[in-house]
C-alpha cells in the first residue's frame, strides 16, 4: 500500500507509474522492480503486509466466498496493481492501524489468532474495494502454475500436520541424523520413492507471519 511516493514498479512484464493510492499484491516468489523517487521532499511511505498464504488459509475456510477471494491471489493468474481513493485507502489503513495498537499489549502465544482476525478484517474491506473495480469480477479465476519452491513449501507444510519439534530444531536433526538438509535430501530421492521406498517424518511446523507496517524513509 503506497501512501506516499514516486517512482515505477516492474511485475508481470508490465510498468505501472507508483503513486499514493496504489495497492500491489504480490504472490510467493513473484519476480518484480521496485525503483522509487527518494528525497528531503519526496518521501516514499508504504505499509507491507507479508505472511504465509498456506498457514492462514484454514481460517478462512468457515467464509467461502472470503476463502475464494484468497485463494485468487495465492494461486491464480497473478493480479495486476491498482490505484484506490484516499477514503478507500483511509479504510486499510485504519485496519492496520489497529493491528499495530493491539499486538502491543499482547504475548506472543496469542499473535496466530490476532493475525488471523486481522488478515479476515483486511481481505473483506480489500475484496469489497477490488470487486468494484474488476468489469469481469464474476469470470472464472484463471490458475496458474505453482512455483517449485512453493511445492516444497507445500510438501513440507502436509507433513507438519504430524510434527512435534520446532523447525529450526528439525532442520538440525535431520541433518545431523542424514549429513543433509531436508530440500537435498528431497531432490535426491525422488527417484527413490518412486520406486516405492518411503521414509516416515513426523513433524510439526508452524510458519510464522511477519506482519510490517511501513514508515517514512529518506535518503
Amino acid at each position: 500500500m503506497i501512501h506516499e511516493g514516486q517512482g515505477s514498479i516492474i511485475v508481470n512484464q508490465r510498468n505501472y507509474e507508483i503513486k499514493p493510492g496504489m495497492i500491489c499484491v504480490f504472490q510467493p516468489f513473484q519476480l518484480h522492480h521496485v525503483q522509487t523517487v527518494i528525497g528531503e521532499n519526496t518521501p516514499f511511505v508504504r505499509s507491507v503486509i507479508q505472511f504465509e498464504p498456506s498457514r492462514y488459509e484454514a481460517f478462512f475456510e468457515n467464509w467461502p466466498a472470503l476463502h475464494a477471494f484468497l485463494k485468487q491471489f495465492h494461486k491464480g493468474k497473478p493480479p495486476t496493481p491498482g490505484y484506490y481513493e484516499p477514503k478507500e485507502m483511509e479504510r486499510l489503513s485504519h485496519i492496520l492501524l489497529s493491528l499495530q495498537e493491539s499486538i502491543k499489549s499482547l504475548s506472543k502465544d496469542q499473535y496466530l489468532e490476532e493475525f488471523s482476525l486481522f488478515l479476515i478484517a483486511f481481505f473483506r474491506t480489500f475484496r469489497t474495494l477490488y470487486e468494484s473495480r474488476r468489469l469481469d469480477s464474476q469470470a472464472e479465476p484463471q490458475t496458474r502454475q505453482p512455483h517449485q519452491a512453493e511445492k516444497i513449501m507445500e510438501w513440507l507444510e502436509k507433513m507438519s500436520t504430524d510434527l512435534h519439534l520446532s523447525p529450526h530444531h528439525l532442520s538440525h536433526l535431520f541433518k545431523d541424523c542424514t549429513g543433509s538438509t531436508i530440500i537435498h535430501w528431497r531432490a535426491k530421492s525422488t527417484p527413490l520413492l518412486s520406486k516405492g521406498r518411503t521414509l516416515w517424518l513426523w513433524l510439526l511446523g508452524i510458519s510464522t507471519a511477519v506482519l510490517r507496517h511501513g514508515g517514512r524513509r529518506s535518503s
